[in-house]
């Protein structure tokens, strides 16, 4: 049934492509026609008095004339002309005409302001090579357009606004398993429990992404953006401010991908190929046998053990179990390997004067360097226009996407039980390597069967106690974990979108955007029998030999947005444009979970036995939103642009505060207003090749976040088990709020954009203020309530940043031209308010605390500052701080022990001596470009990624030098102190740590600054066209060449989630190894 669903579906989507332009085309032409589909026959302007403007349009490199360069009036179509042989022009234009837009293939556009003259308007064109500058229209709103994705190995579109867009886009790659994206934040942090990444706006279709739906497997997440083939992406626009027609998802900000329509009526077909090998990322430096062998030794000395021989610790060769506890195991290298990454695609567009059609077919098969966890997609997308009569025109776009993954946990979960780790990563750090991946005979030498769980430490608690110690074998996971009904995951998207438009005249069109979108969802996850440890997880009633859960989910997304588009006024010194419209949109989301012990074999496992559980959900939401846009400018150098939506959703209270209570439901409203002007077009300015272009943008808005839990605002309860999963009873789960409702931001917002020095330079810089109210936090609840905290919106929060960015064309000889761009971004976020009678609320995050205060920071690190160790007994007891045991009497700190700092001065090391130590967000953050041209043939490009300033929370390092359990350790740990006098920064080891040494402290938060290089790529455009191949290019690239950083990990680029409150968190997710890869682009 897969695979018809795969290449059955390609097989229609062909026969669409190829049967739909045979029916519309009643002769194939040969002439090749660039037409911008539909197309239109352009009526007659009105007659306004005009003036005579003459020029020279030349080559800015060789000053060489340019004839053939096409001219027209900024925005207004109706005025144009065309350079003769010398590059001389002459064009009538409007007396409002304050710019002229010029075109030549083979260049880029540029357009040139009038300021009143009207002979030497002289237009110098660049190649298109280089950046591009000016665009064929402007606005009020701010945005960042990019395009032309090409010659990249990116399996998804974020990696790629990592790359280029990282000021505008903060990104931080959540893991290095293939396709599994970045998490996003656009103008600072607006939310705190809620989702504070961006919308997703793909070829107009409003997505909810379920950033936090349920994965079975530690380290993965759900990445809808998965499903889009880069390949198939022709731009992506970053709304920064006038998002108020999006109403209340657009407080985060909103990214606007559009994929690739048609723009010729010759038939083009385009192959992309290209192939990668990544190698294994860097790891810590672990203690090898005889360290941890010694590291083992010393922590065996702090136990109640009162053996004296163990047999991990015999040194005589010709001991019995010699060979069992002697081997020097590196496990990262057991478990990691160079991986293998392979991307095909073709796209075939064409059509005719009434239709024409994109389709694209990809398949993509990555392998992560982290064993048994890989990705296969398969996607198909089909997109078209079709002119039905000379007032009717409609588009239809299909699509399907197919991702597999054979997968394993990666990573660390939070409050991880660590005999039930089955993270191959995370356990490959910790396994003792003096024990080998391999079992062994009863002569004691090595045989090909995978060993069971560890027990070298059996004798020291006996066989009731064992589990306290024992660890997985990494490689019985990745082996007897193997298949489809084990640890698997099948991801399926399906999206169907018609778009009818009316047009009765050319300022006047209705059209009806209907979309259908179904995601599937399954996973399974499975532990295996052998080489798992027994365990009894808190609340069961019985042992754990191992665990098979599964999920399925069902996402189905109604869409439909009907709009009217009117140019009041279309023509002339005033130019205004209005639409609106109502958007709704109907979400149904249901999952069930099966949790389940015991499958009583490995081989053909069952559903389990013992401890299951039976969960799921399913919820539906629904939102409608009335919006409208006007659109004015003056002579193209003032713009105005107003914006008002008004949105209600079934996740909003029906009490709701603020916004409009009609049909008895809680409306908000979202205006917008934004304003610029384009002084270079003023007749005073004077020109110069100093100052090409220069426009001011200023702004406000209010802008919402309904990114709530569905069930917010009910009272409700679940099913549980109790009495140690024995008792099935109901409890509540929920006591809702009618009055819960949207969070609110208010942003200000001024900017600058510029084009310089003959356009060799362009600078753009925004400044942002904004205040989110309404925050969505938890307030507390009395005990009698038999819930502890509640929704509500009494916080508030506070960003203040700004984003800016400039592009140098250093070189532009003939043959040779250089470009360097570089962009920086900068936030600053405070809480301001949170529920009455709550000052500030922690977070518990892998051991660490995040604290949420009013006056700080989001996501700030609450912990202990530490002041080096005690190096003898005397220093200890000079000291005289002390914790308190259980009964709560005083025990002190000794040699050896960590100093912490006694904020309040009393002796005793408490929570009351915590202290910030810690903020995740960094100073300032963004990349650096730069771009070698040779003949219009070759291009060097090289990107840099840098954040300054931010911390990070080492929990790999915490686990891996904590010195407390038997876990292998870092070389650091060789450092410990041992005897009286010694001066060191690490600790004794002591079992358990019973003075809390290795607590949260400043010991594990380390400067995260980094730069980046994170991009190299050569292309080469072959001189080939002929009546078979139109181009051809090969180009090859290196990711992760090197990184600058004092980060002790393995990579400072970490995110253990989405949400704002796990930024800057390591818990040990694969990180990036270097990779190189080949490809070939060929046009037909």
């Amino acid at each position: 049934m897969q695979h018809f669903n795969k290449y059955g579906i390609a097989a229609l989507m062909f026969f669409l492509g190829t049967a739909l332009p045979a029916v519309a085309q009643d002769e194939v032409q040969e002439e090749v026609t660039e037409v911008a589909a539909p197309v239109k026959k352009i009526k007659p302007a009105k007659t306004y008095p005009t003036i005579e403007v003459k020029g020279k349009v030349v080559d800015a490199v060789t000053g060489e004339p340019l004839p053939g360069a096409q001219l027209q009036a900024f925005n207004n179509q109706y005025y144009s002309a065309m350079a003769d042989e010398n590059g001389e022009y002459t064009i009538n234009v409007p007396k409002f005409i304050t710019a002229l837009t010029v075109r030549l293939e083979g260049y880029n556009m540029n357009n040139v302001s009038l300021n009143g003259r009207t002979s030497g308007v002289n237009v110098y064109l660049q190649s298109s090579i280089l950046k591009k500058d000016y665009t064929s229209n402007a606005s009020a709103r701010k945005s960042v357009t990019e395009e032309d994705f090409v010659n990249t190995p990116a399996l998804t579109i974020d990696q790629e606004l990592q790359n280029r867009l990282s000021a505008d886009v903060r990104s931080i790659q959540r893991s290095a398993n293939p396709a599994e994206g970045v998490a996003m934040f656009i103008n600072g942090l607006n939310s705190l429990n809620s989702n504070a990444m961006p919308l997703i706006v793909l070829d107009g279709v409003v997505y909810d992404m379920l950033y936090d739906a349920t994965m079975l497997h530690t380290g993965y997440f759900n990445n809808l953006l998965q499903a889009i083939n880069v390949d198939d992406i022709e731009s992506v626009e970053v709304l920064k401010n006038g998002t108020a027609i999006y109403g209340a998802k657009a407080s985060n900000g909103v990214i606007v991908i559009n994929t690739k329509r048609c723009h010729s009526m010759a038939t083009r077909i385009d192959v992309n190929i290209n192939a990668g090998l990544e190698f294994r990322p860097k790891t810590f430096d672990l203690m090898n046998a005889g360290q941890y062998r010694s590291y083992a030794s010393n922590l065996l000395q702090t136990t109640n053990t009162t053996l004296t021989e163990f047999k991990f610790l015999h040194s005589d060769p010709d001991y019995y179990y010699y060979n069992v506890y002697h081997n020097n195991t590196d496990w990262n290298k057991e478990v990691t390997r160079r991986a293998l990454t392979q991307n095909y695609g073709i796209s075939i567009q064409g059509g005719d004067d009434i239709a024409q059609y994109n389709l694209s077919v990809g398949y993509s098969n990555s392998k992560s360097t982290l064993k048994k966890n890989d990705m296969e997609r398969f996607n198909v997308r089909f997109n078209t226009d079709i002119i039905l009569n000379k007032w009717f025109y409609t588009k239809f776009d299909a699509s399907y996407a197919n991702v597999t993954r054979n997968l394993r946990s990666d990573g660390w979960a939070n409050n991880q039980y660590l005999q039930a780790l089955a993270s191959p990563g995370a356990l490959a750090n910790i396994k003792a390597p003096f024990l080998s991946p391999y079992d062994f005979a009863t002569n004691c030498q090595e045989t090909s069967y995978i060993a069971d769980a560890d027990d070298y430490l059996d004798e020291v608690w006996g066989t009731d106690d064992a589990e306290k110690a024992r660890i997985a074998n990494p490689l019985a996971i990745l082996e007897y974990g193997e298949a489809k009904n084990k640890n698997h995951s099948d991801c399926s998207m399906i999206n169907v979108t018609i778009a009818p438009t009316w047009e009765p005249t050319k300022d006047f069109s209705l059209t009806e955007k209907f979309s259908y979108t179904l995601q599937s969802f399954d996973e399974c996850y499975f532990t295996p029998i052998i080489g798992m440890p027994e365990y009894m997880l808190p609340g069961n009633l019985e042992k754990t030999p191992n665990s098979k859960n599964s999920m399925f989910s069902r996402h189905n997304a109604v869409f439909s947005d009907t709009r009217a588009d009117w140019k009041i006024l279309s023509n002339g010194a005033h130019r205004a444009e209005l639409f609106g419209g109502v958007r709704y949109m109907n979400d149904t989301y249901r999952a069930s979970y099966l949790y389940a012990d015991d499958t009583g074999s490995d081989k053909t496992p069952n559903t389990g036995g013992k401890n299951r559980k039976i969960d799921g959900t399913d919820t539906n939401w629904r939102t409608l939103a009335y919006y409208a846009n006007a659109d004015y400018n003056y002579m193209e150098r003032y713009y105005l642009s107003a914006q008002l939506s008004m949105e209600t959703s079934s996740r909003f209270g029906k009490k709701a505060d603020g916004g409009l209570k009609m049909f008895g439901v809680a409306w908000g409203l979202f205006p917008s207003i934004q304003g610029a002007w384009v002084i270079s077009n003023e007749k005073w300015f004077r020109p110069s090749r100093g100052v090409n272009m220069l426009k001011l943008n200023a702004g406000f808005e209010s802008v919402g976040n309904d990114a709530m839990d569905n069930s917010a605002t009910l009272t409700y309860m679940t099913s549980e088990m109790v009495a140690r999963q024995t008792i099935s009873s109901l409890g509540l789960a929920n006591i809702g709020s009618s009055s819960l409702q949207w969070e609110t931001t208010n942003r200000f917002n001024v900017g600058v954009e510029g084009n310089f020095l003959n356009n060799r330079l362009n600078l753009r810089a925004n400044y942002f203020l904004a205040k989110t109210n309404n925050l969505i936090t938890l307030g507390t609840l009395a005990y009698v309530a038999g819930i502890p905290t509640y929704y509500t919106n009494d916080g508030a929060l506070k960003n203040e940043g700004f984003d800016a960015a400039f592009n140098a064309k250093l070189v532009d000889e003939k043959y040779f031209k250089m470009e360097l761009g570089a962009s920086v971004g900068h936030y600053k976020n405070k809480l301001t308010r949170l529920p009455q009678g709550v000052g500030s609320f922690e977070t518990s995050l892998y051991g660490g605390t995040v604290l949420s205060e009013v006056g700080k920071s989001a996501g700030v690190f609450y912990g202990y500052k530490t002041a080096g160790v005690y190096k003898d007994t005397q220093a200890a007891q000079a000291a005289g701080k002390f914790i308190r045991d259980d009964a709560n009497n005083p025990v002190y700190f000794g040699a050896g022990d960590m100093i912490f700092v006694d904020k309040d001065g009393n002796g005793e090391i408490n929570a009351n001596d915590r202290f910030v130590i810690g903020d995740p967000n960094p100073d300032i953050y963004g990349n650096i470009n730069l771009k070698l041209h040779y003949k219009k043939a070759w291009t060097l490009a090289a990107n840099f990624n840098y954040s300054l300033g931010n911390d990070i929370y080492n929990y790999q390092r915490a686990v891996l030098e904590g010195g407390s359990k038997f876990l292998n350790q870092t070389t650091a740990v060789t450092r410990r102190w041992t005897t009286e006098g010694q001066v060191t920064d690490i600790p004794k080891t002591t079992f358990n740590d019973p003075m809390g040494n290795s607590r949260f402290s400043d010991r594990w938060i380390e400067d995260g600054s980094y730069l980046k290089l994170k991009n190299v790529t050569l292309s080469y455009k072959l001189p080939i066209q002929n009546e078979y191949i139109q181009g051809l290019t090969v180009w090859a690239a290196a990711n992760n060449l090197f990184t600058l950083t004092k980060y002790l990990g393995p990579d400072p680029e970490v995110s253990c989630g989405n949400s704002v409150l796990s930024q800057g968190i390591d818990a040990g997710y694969l990180s990036s190894g270097r990779s190189f890869h080949l490809g070939v682009k060929i046009n037909l």
